[in-house]
């Protein structure tokens, strides 16, 4: 494979040429390409281009003019990812904007600068050039000034901790479609669930103190109504979405034999709870409840109340909830709601039902309850910053990678592999600066975060570096 460089009017230094000579090795051993290439370094624009573009003549052209090398070698790389997507891929060319391939070339181009900058810090100041003076100025901040821009970062992190977080939908839009149709669950998701974390996160903003969602619903008479009812709507679909499965379940374990040893059979719990659904007037939610006296009882409520909130009369901790209003409906079923009634015991997570149940008769705590405040916090923190990371299989490993093409951590497939990697500085600062945690509570709460969140059991501090 030969690399043909040319430079047209080229403004570049013969340091910064050699520079992008150096840089064109490092990207072929990144992005290997098994055929003949030209770079072209222009000092103008040509044809359509803005910074850089390719062609399917492997032509990849960049401007030079009044731009640092750092900026010059991104584009390359970029146009180099292009390259690669195109020949070694074998895709198509997507849009401009937008799209797998750009998508993919932008993320790839900033992070291959970093590898670059970290492999070869003998050209941090031919890659930064242009910016020495500011980089001089930035040097002469004053130590007080950068103390206070610290407090105003952590103030503003912990005022986001503050916040009442999203859960993740467990399945896709689509998953449920024998019970309620993808257009409907994306709308009931995204617009309506999502709309009360919102809301209930702007009613709160002045309020001292970080608060649980279940402890605001447990006290919700201190609160106004638009709280009530935020927060009602955020703690009852939270919930909602964890008692469905798109797997059809059998109903069995403890809860299946209080069922029967207080309804009589199955059936007749089913008749009495499609009965109360059926009664339900306008918009709430009907409710199979565990009662303060240990008894399952099968209530309705208006609008978003939960039998939890202080203000319900012989309510309780809820086990199974159906949503009655017409948005959680309407589009599949129209004014059928007794289908939807129906329909919806086929997709009833009797798993869940049953882990909840024996919480609440058995007094087990889940993990979460058994930590102090500060290491919830930091369970909180990871799950909102890194609880949505893809899988990505390379040689016997599984990397967990987010948005950004980042890996947060990794482990080998083998089973007689135990060792979990973590890239330690992406979260060691929080930890230790912000929630005041050590390095053995680093690790038992990412043990139990990985056991929560990734399923991943069995799994043992110490953990390794990335």
């Amino acid at each position: 494979m030969k690399v043909s460089i040319k430079h047209i009017k080229c403004p570049m230094t013969k340091e910064s040429r050699d520079l992008a000579k150096v840089f064109i090795e490092f990207l072929q051993k990144r992005f290997p390409l098994n055929h003949d290439i030209t770079v072209l370094f222009l000092g103008e624009r040509t044809g359509t281009m803005t910074t850089g573009s390719r062609n399917n003549d492997h032509v990849l052209k960049v401007l030079t003019k009044k731009r640092l090398n750092r900026d010059i070698l991104k584009t390359l790389s970029h146009e180099w990812v292009h390259e690669y997507q195109h020949s070694i891929l074998g895709r198509e060319r997507g849009p401009d904007i937008g799209g797998q391939n750009e998508d993919e070339a932008n993320s790839y181009a900033g992070r291959l600068m970093k590898i670059f900058e970290k492999e070869h810090p003998e050209f941090t100041e031919l890659v930064y050039e242009g910016f020495k003076n500011t980089l001089k100025r930035i040097d002469l901040i004053s130590e007080q000034f950068v103390k206070k821009d610290k407090e105003l970062i952590q103030e503003q992190f912990l005022l986001e901790m503050k916040k009442i977080g999203i859960d993740k939908l467990p399945y896709s839009y689509s998953a449920l479609k024998q019970f309620v149709d993808p257009e409907t669950m994306d709308i009931h998701y995204n617009k309506h669930y999502k709309g009360y974390v919102k809301k209930l996160n702007d009613a709160l903003s002045n309020k001292k103190g970080e608060m649980e969602l279940e402890d605001i619903i447990k006290t919700i008479s201190k609160f106004d109504t638009k709280v009530r009812n935020n927060a009602g709507g955020a703690f009852n679909h939270a919930l909602f979405w964890k008692m469905l499965s798109p797997k059809k379940q059998t109903p069995k374990g403890d809860i299946l034999e209080r069922i029967l040893k207080q309804f009589g059979s199955f059936k007749k719990f089913k008749e009495e709870f499609n009965k109360v659904s059926m009664d339900n007037f306008g918009s709430g939610w009907c409710w199979l409840v565990l009662t303060k006296t240990n008894r399952l009882k099968i209530m309705s409520t208006p609008n978003q109340d939960n039998p939890l909130m202080n203000i319900i009369d012989g309510g309780g901790y809820p086990l199974l909830g159906l949503d009655l209003w017409e948005h959680a409906y309407y589009l599949k079923y129209r004014n059928k709601r007794d289908q939807y009634i129906k329909n919806f015991w086929d997709c009833v997570n009797w798993e869940f039902v049953n882990s909840l149940y024996d919480l609440k008769t058995n007094k087990k705590e889940t993990i979460n309850e058994s930590v102090d405040r500060r290491e919830k916090s930091a369970l909180k923190w990871l799950n909102k910053k890194f609880g949505d990371l893809t899988p990505v299989v390379v040689d016997n490993r599984t990397y967990y990678i987010d948005e950004d093409r980042k890996p947060l951590f990794y482990y080998h497939q083998d089973s007689k592999y135990k060792d979990i990697y973590i890239n330690y500085e992406r979260i060691w600062s929080f930890f230790n600066s912000i929630f005041g945690l050590n390095t053995l509570q680093t690790q038992e709460i990412l043990k139990v975060w990985l056991e929560e969140t990734y399923n991943l059991k069995g799994v043992t501090p110490p953990f390794w570096k990335l």
